[in-house]
Formats: C-alpha cells, structure tokens, sequence
C-alpha cells in the first residue's frame, strides 16, 4: 500500500546516506571543521536558498511537513545563523547541549520528526560540496557528519522531551 511504500521509500533512502556510525568513532577535529567553515561563511547569503532547493528537489515530500509556511530567504540566514554558532560553540559541549535541546524543543511546533535530521543531515553534505567544490575533501566530509551526527542527537533529545509543562 501507499503508506508502506512511502516509508520503505524513506528507509532505503536512509541507507543510502552513510553515516560515521558504522565506523570506530573517531575525534572531531573542531580546527579543520572551523577552518573549512571559514571558506563558507562568505556565502551567507545563497546558502539558505541553495540548501532548501536542495532539500526539497531531493526529498521533495518534506516541504509540506518540514517548514510548510517558511520561505528559504527567511528561514535560510537563520539556519546559517544556527550553523555558525555550532561550529563556533563545538568546543564548549554544555553550551551545545542546552542550544541543540532548545532548538529541538522549539522545532516541535514544526511538526519535525527524527527521521527529518537524515534528511537535513544529507542536505547540509550536498551543500557543503557545492559551495567547497574540491576543497570538500573525504576527511572534511567525514568531520562534518560526525558533528552532525552529534548535534543531530543533541537536538532530538530536545525534540523528543516532554517539556509541554515548561514554558516555550
């Protein structure tokens, strides 16, 4: 039926992302990570429209669940707004903590799903290498899913908490 489809659909698109998990868990080396940032900081302004044409061309079935009412030049600066303050807060894991749990705390009134974060997760991959070209080489791509990896889990902790009695 259409329902199994769809998520059998989604799970071999999961499989096909490849994740650092499956792998020895190597260290993050934050100084090339911030570095290679540095390189992209410069297009602030095409990142936003370029990650969510690429979100939506590839998994075309999430604009309408993921962000349905936003726009890309509005919801774009604060993704790279997101972005620079992880990159820039990496080292400081108490500080990441608390800003990935608020962040998945405030992405539920966004209807967003764990399943959503492979999605965002490949996107962000795909739009690295563009706006880098060759300098996105495998040793950066492997350090920007393993940070991912760990902000994406950080992040549904936040999404995924009952905190309906706090204040939002």
């Amino acid at each position: 039926n259409c329902c199994s489809r769809t998520l059998y659909q989604r799970r071999v698109r999961e499989q096909q992302f490849i994740y650092l998990q499956n792998k020895p868990r190597m260290s993050l080396n934050l100084q090339l990570i911030q570095e290679t940032w540095e390189k992209v900081k410069p297009h602030g302004q095409e990142w936003g429209p370029k990650f969510y044409g690429n979100m939506w061309s590839k998994y075309p079935e999430v604009r309408t669940t993921f962000f349905p009412e936003s726009k890309p030049e509005i919801q774009g600066p604060r993704l790279f707004s997101s972005l620079n303050f992880m990159i820039k807060n990496a080292s400081d894991v108490e500080t990441l903590k608390q800003y990935c749990f608020n962040m998945g705390d405030r992405h539920k009134k966004y209807h967003c799903a764990r399943e959503h974060f492979k999605v965002v997760g490949e996107t962000l991959i795909i739009t690295l290498e563009q706006f880098l070209g060759d300098e996105f080489t495998p040793e950066v791509r492997e350090q920007f899913v393993l940070l991912y990896d760990v902000v994406a889990e950080m992040t549904i902790k936040g999404l995924e908490a009952d905190t309906s009695s706090s204040s939002n």
